[in-house]
């Protein structure tokens, strides 16, 4: 079993549905790519120092599947159930978080911004497929 979390590239003005419409676009093969994020290649070349998403793998790695998807305004990553997950998603936080990035749970269509204290969040936009409704009618 695993689940998902999202990294992504936001103004500081955005709110959750932004967030939720966000993460929908980068889901989509019509995404556009442009400039990569400055944070976004920070967080990845962190990442990638913790937790190697190349072959060989250890048996406590996080990852469900590898590479995650990096876009130029997102980072979409699948982990395993279990410690490994967990520990990852701390640091996943803490690193996103240090690089200014919106954190996003699909699962429950949670979003965290970080702000100068901390996080503020989970801000709910009503689940995963209340957001997808959300984002249609946009």
């Amino acid at each position: 079993m695993s689940f998902d979390l999202a990294v992504l590239a936001m103004a500081g003005s955005a709110d959750h549905r932004q967030a939720c419409a966000r993460y929908e676009r980068c889901r989509s093969a019509s995404h556009d790519e442009g400039a990569s994020e400055p944070g976004i290649d920070s967080f990845c070349r962190e990442l990638r120092t913790w937790f190697p998403d190349r072959p060989s793998f250890s048996d406590d790695t996080p990852w469900a599947d590898t590479p995650p998807r990096v876009g130029s305004d997102h980072v979409i990553m699948r982990l395993r159930y279990g410690t490994a997950g967990d520990l990852a998603a701390e640091r996943i936080g803490d690193l996103a978080w240090h690089h200014g990035l919106v954190l996003f749970d699909p699962q429950f269509g949670e979003a965290f911004f970080p702000t100068p204290d901390g996080w503020q969040g989970p801000v709910d936009c009503g689940g995963r497929a209340a957001c997808a409704l959300r984002v249609k009618s946009t």
